[in-house]
């Protein structure tokens, strides 16, 4: 009985780190979607080429993180990033 409370509380544990961690992971792609934007308003592009821009930054940074790891981009397997 104490082995399966252990375990329960186990999985809760790291069910709230992984939201954690994938609340981080958003908010971070927002982050760098505003650094974008940011740097095409002070180049004076319309609000097009701000919202490319934006979008370019925010999946660029993990994207080549992973193809250089090897492993599938985060944007292909998690369409909220995309949302974000």
């Amino acid at each position: 009985m104490f082995l399966q409370f252990c375990a329960e509380e186990m999985n809760h544990r790291i069910l709230a780190a992984m939201s954690l961690l994938h609340i981080l992971d958003l908010l971070s792609t927002f982050v760098f979607a505003l650094v974008g934007a940011r740097v095409a308003a002070d180049k004076g592009l319309d609000y097009g080429g701000i919202a490319f821009i934006a979008a370019i930054a925010s999946v660029s940074g993990g994207t080549l993180r992973n193809v250089f790891l090897g492993l599938t981009p985060i944007w292909v397997t998690d369409p909220w990033i995309i949302a974000s």
